[in-house]
């Protein structure tokens, strides 16, 4: 309370109001709140970042196939002795050697060739792809086994196949064996083999492809001409 004198010497009295402080209002401030989301919106552009990166990868594997069977390396057909004809051709995928092979139902007919991985990343070779005894149920496949690239080349495998990791540039003999199944074959008929389709792993994206080899094998059970 303040004393106030007027202009004809009369005292007279004013109240002063002194507002108090406001009381803080509740709940946190804007401030606070950007400096609580802010962690928050950075672990959603991080996860956005890696689904983005885990796509991009995934349709990349997809896509992506290192392998060559048409390329530096022995092939050849085992045993030699079922061979009645062999010359060299020329194709898409350059030059070929053509072999006629004289097989009985129930021969094992062995054909070599190299594998190659070709691409930045580790490969593990899984097998033939099983899609490939599906569609001729008249013959049998499977790989035989590998042999290292250095070293003599017998045409037979080293090693009995088991699946394996094919390093960036990295090139091992693959073996595949051949059998015809009891059929009716007519004279003269048989099968051609001029590529392999292996199942194979890039990372965690399993795919398989089909790859051509160096030779293209006619193996006939009867009425095979020189």
């Amino acid at each position: 309370m303040e004393r106030v004198e007027g202009e004809r010497g009369r005292v007279g009295t004013v109240d002063t109001i002194v507002r108090p402080p406001e009381a803080p209002p509740d709940g946190p401030t804007a401030s606070t709140t950007r400096r609580r989301r802010w962690p928050r919106r950075l672990a959603l552009g991080i996860v956005t970042v890696l689904l983005i990166s885990a796509t991009a990868s995934q349709v990349y594997l997809t896509s992506y196939q290192p392998l060559e069977a048409h390329s530096t390396g022995s092939s050849g057909v085992s045993p030699f002795r079922l061979v009645v004809q062999q010359f060299d051709a020329f194709g898409p995928e350059g030059s070929f050697t053509q072999y006629t092979v004289h097989a009985r139902p129930g021969t094992e007919v062995i054909v070599q060739f190299p594998l190659w991985n070709y691409g930045h990343i580790p490969i593990r070779v899984e097998g033939l792809d099983p899609a490939t005894s599906l569609t001729d149920i008249s013959t049998e496949y499977r790989l035989v086994g590998t042999r290292s690239m250095l070293g003599a080349q017998t045409g037979y495998p080293s090693t009995p196949f088991s699946p394996f990791t094919l390093g960036p540039g990295e090139g091992i003999q693959m073996f595949l064996g051949i059998t015809l199944e009891p059929h009716a074959w007519a004279r003269g008929s048989g099968i051609i083999v001029n590529d392999v389709t292996l199942s194979y792993q890039a990372l965690w994206v399993r795919q398989a492809a089909t790859l051509p080899i160096p030779q293209s094998v006619f193996i006939c059970p009867a009425g095979c001409s020189r």
